[in-house]
C-alpha cells in the first residue's frame, strides 16, 4: 500500500503483459474472421460460376438433342419421299423429292428456330433500337451543342466552353456511330463476304482519339488561363447569369433521361457506348456549372482583393479567390473525359487485335462440337477470338483418320446447326 492509502498493483509487467496478450489475441481473431469471410465470397463467386457454366452446358445439350431429332426426322421424310414417288416418273420424282426435301428443310429449321427465336428477336429489338437512340443522340447534340456555344458565349466560362467542345465531339461521335451502324447493316457480300462488324470498334477508336485530343487541348487552354491570372493578373470576366444556369440545367436533365433509357438497352456495345457517353456528359456538365458559377459568385472581381471566402479558416484575411476553380474545374472535366475515352478506345483495340476468347467460352464451344455428333470423338485444335465485336470460330479437325471426315454433312445442313447451335454473338468459320 502507499503512502496515500490506495491499493496498487503489485506486478505491473505482468498486467501490461496480460493486456497486450488479450489485444493479440482480439487482433488475430479479428484477422482470422476476416479471412474466413473473404475466403467464403470467394468460393461462392466460384460456385455460383460453375453453376453458370452446368446451365450452359444444360442448355447447349438440349439444343443438340434438338438438333439431333430434326436431322434424324429429315432423313426419314426424305426416305419417305423417295419410296412414294418412285412408282411415277423420273419428273415426277424429282419434283417430290424436291418438294419433300423443302418441306422438311423447312420445318427442321422452324424447329431448330424455335429455341432462339426469343434472342433473334432481342437481337433484331436492340440493333433497332441502337439505330433509333443513335439518331436521337445525333439530334439532341446538335441541339444542346447550338445551346452550349450561346451560353459560353454569355458566361465566358472556360469550364462552360470545355462542355461545349465535350458536346461538339459528342456530335462527331454520334455521326460517326449512326454511318458505321448502316454501313454493318448494308453491304456487299461479294466485297465483304465476311461483313464489316469490324467497322464499328474502328470508328469508336477513331473516336476515341478525337475526344483525346480535345480534352489535351482544353487541360492546356485551362492552364494558361491559369498562369495568366496568377503571373500577369489577367483574369478573364465570367458571368453565369441565370440564362446560363437555366440552359445548362436543362441539358443536364436531358442526358440524364438519355442515360435511363439507353440503361434499357445496355447489352448492345453502340447502346452501351452511347450510355457511356451520357453518363459522363451529366457528371461533368454538372461539375462544369458548379465551378462556373462558385468562381462567379466567389472569386474576386477585377479590381477587388477582398472576396470574404474564409473556407472554415483556412484562407488568408483577403479571404480565398475562388476565379481558379473554373479553369481547374476545366482541367478535371477534361481528365476525366480523357480517362474514360483511353479505356473505351483499349477495349475496343483489343477486340480489333483478335483476342482469344474466354476459357469459359471456349470450353463451351469444345462441349458442343463433342456432343453435336456420337461419331466426333476428338478434336485437334479450336480457335476462338475476336472478330470486330464478335467471335469467330475456327475448328481443326484431327489429321489422316479423322472422324469428322466420315461424317458426310450437306452445306445447308452445317450452316444451320453452326448458326442456330452457338451463340448468336459467335460466327462459324466455314471453308
Amino acid at each position: 500500500m502507499s503512502d496515500s492509502g490506495r491499493l496498487e498493483d503489485p506486478n505491473p509487467d505482468a498486467s501490461a503483459s496480460s493486456s497486450n496478450t488479450t489485444t493479440t489475441t482480439t487482433s488475430e481473431e479479428e484477422r482470422l474472421v476476416k479471412n474466413a469471410q473473404c475466403a467464403k465470397k470467394e468460393l461462392e463467386a466460384y460456385y455460383k460460376k460453375q453453376n453458370e457454366i452446368l446451365d450452359h452446358y444444360k442448355q447447349d445439350s438440349e439444343q443438340i438433342e434438338a438438333t439431333r431429332r430434326t436431322r434424324i426426322r429429315l432423313r426419314s421424310s426424305t426416305a419417305v419421299s423417295g419410296d412414294s414417288s418412285a412408282e411415277s416418273d423420273v419428273e415426277n420424282q424429282q419434283e417430290a423429292l424436291r418438294r419433300a426435301s423443302t418441306i422438311s428443310m423447312k420445318s427442321s429449321k422452324d424447329s431448330l428456330l424455335l429455341r432462339h427465336e426469343d434472342a433473334q428477336n432481342e437481337e433484331l429489338k436492340l440493333a433497332k433500337a441502337a439505330a433509333r437512340l443513335a439518331n436521337i443522340t445525333l439530334f439532341v447534340n446538335l441541339v444542346l451543342m447550338i445551346a452550349k456555344i450561346v451560353a459560353s458565349y454569355l458566361s465566358g466560362s472556360m469550364s462552360i466552353i470545355s462542355s461545349m467542345v465535350d458536346s461538339v465531339v459528342d456530335l462527331t461521335s454520334g455521326a460517326v456511330l449512326s454511318i458505321s451502324s448502316r454501313m454493318i447493316r448494308k453491304r456487299d457480300p461479294y466485297q465483304y463476304p465476311r461483313g464489316r462488324t469490324r467497322v464499328e470498334p474502328l470508328s469508336l477508336i477513331l473516336i476515341s482519339v478525337i475526344m483525346g485530343m480535345a480534352s489535351v487541348q482544353l487541360i492546356i487552354s485551362s492552364v494558361t488561363r491559369i498562369h495568366d491570372a496568377a503571373a500577369d493578373g489577367q483574369k478573364d470576366e465570367i458571368n453565369v447569369s441565370w440564362p446560363t444556369i437555366g440552359i445548362m440545367g436543362s441539358t443536364i436533365a436531358v442526358k440524364l433521361t438519355l442515360f435511363f433509357v439507353c440503361q434499357k438497352y445496355k447489352s448492345n456495345s453502340s447502346i452501351k457506348v452511347l450510355s457511356l457517353d451520357h453518363r459522363n456528359d451529366c457528371i461533368s456538365i454538372t461539375m462544369a456549372l458548379a465551378c462556373a458559377w462558385l468562381a462567379y459568385y466567389y472569386g474576386a472581381k477585377p479590381g477587388e482583393s477582398n472576396t470574404g471566402v474564409s473556407l472554415l479558416g483556412l484562407c488568408p484575411s483577403t479571404g480565398c479567390d475562388l476565379y481558379y476553380l473554373d479553369p481547374t474545374g476545366a482541367i478535371i472535366v477534361s481528365f476525366y473525359i480523357l480517362y474514360t475515352w483511353i479505356r473505351t478506345g483499349y477495349a475496343h483495340f483489343v477486340m480489333l487485335s483478335g483476342k482469344s476468347a474466354r476459357p469459359e467460352l471456349i470450353n463451351r464451344i469444345i462441349h458442343q462440337c463433342i456432343e453435336h455428333d456420337p461419331r466426333i470423338t476428338h478434336i485437334d485444335t479450336v480457335y476462338v477470338y475476336h472478330y470486330g465485336t464478335k467471335f469467330l470460330v475456327e475448328l481443326i479437325p484431327p489429321r489422316n483418320t479423322s472422324p469428322l471426315t466420315k461424317i458426310s454433312v450437306s452445306s445447308n445442313d452445317r450452316n444451320m446447326h453452326c448458326s442456330l447451335g452457338l451463340e448468336p454473338r459467335i460466327q462459324c468459320l466455314r471453308n
